[in-house]
């Protein structure tokens, strides 16, 4: 699974039509719904985070998708994860969050 999120991350960095097919495949509430539960992998959560900040950073679209999705909490929970990959990659999907959107 981490495996699977991870290039979904690669896949919506690389490109804005790549984030988009991501939404479109309908990721992101499978997406959520792993960074929501409190008992996943702490490399599942990592990677879902990492993928959820690539998808958000190419516009305010894509940002308003990911937030649709209610993750600002699991995100600012995720700060605080001993985990630095956890916590980096929290940081950065809040920061684009914030940055395309203005909200958290």
């Amino acid at each position: 699974k981490a495996a699977i999120c991870t290039t979904l991350a690669d896949s919506a960095a690389y490109h804005q039509d790549l984030a988009h097919r991501i939404v479109q495949a309908d990721a992101l509430p499978t997406l959520a719904a792993i960074l929501r539960n409190g008992n996943s992998a702490t490399r599942l959560r990592s990677s879902v985070l990492l993928a959820l900040g690539q998808t958000a950073k190419h516009s305010s679209e894509l940002s308003s998708e990911v937030m649709g999705q209610n993750v600002s909490q699991a995100a600012l929970n995720s700060l605080l994860d001993s985990t630095p990959a956890v916590r980096r990659n929290a940081a950065l999907l809040i920061h684009e969050i914030a940055r395309k959107t203005g909200e958290l």
